[in-house]
């Protein structure tokens, strides 16, 4: 790991958004990872380095990038709680809230419908969501609200 990536790391863990905009300026990669191997965008969403993150997907830092390998930042954002505040960002920023999460073709409403996450699931319908979107298995957002025993959320999101 070189110098520059470890003080990135920094940066972006302390939302040091000056040194964050130095560092991208001189070539630092913003989708690299820092010592431990955790992507600088993920590190950013996870600490709410709201800064951090600006400034990274200003120097092409992907919103689509997986989690170390794992799943997409969206996911990770809202499995975490109901409209966390890191949600209504990603979707400024452009994230994409149609891009299956996951091999199942899960897509971000679909993750709060199954949790009953009705905050997270008005944002991104009103960003553009699809709740008609079916997943591999062919569920909708609605059904999978329902099979989880989320009632309050079926109204919103039925499409019929």
């Amino acid at each position: 790991m070189d110098e520059v990536a470890e003080q990135l790391g920094y940066a972006v863990y302390h939302d040091d958004v000056v040194t964050v905009r130095r560092l991208l300026a001189a070539g630092a990669d913003p989708n690299g990872v820092d010592e431990i191997d955790i992507p600088f965008m993920d590190t950013a969403v996870a600490r709410g380095s709201v800064g951090a993150l600006r400034v990274l997907v200003e120097y092409k830092g992907r919103l689509d990038g997986t989690a170390n390998g794992g799943s997409p930042l969206l996911y990770h954002v809202v499995a975490g709680c109901d409209l966390p505040a890191m949600l209504p960002v990603l979707v400024e920023l452009g994230a994409d809230v149609q891009k299956p999460l996951n091999s199942h073709d899960w897509t971000a409403l679909h993750v709060a419908a199954a949790y009953g996450y009705i905050h997270s699931a008005r944002l991104l319908l009103d960003a553009g969501a699809d709740p008609a979107a079916r997943t591999s298995d062919g569920l909708t957002p609605a059904e999978l609200a329902m099979a989880n025993g989320h009632h309050d959320l079926i109204k919103i999101l039925n499409v019929s």
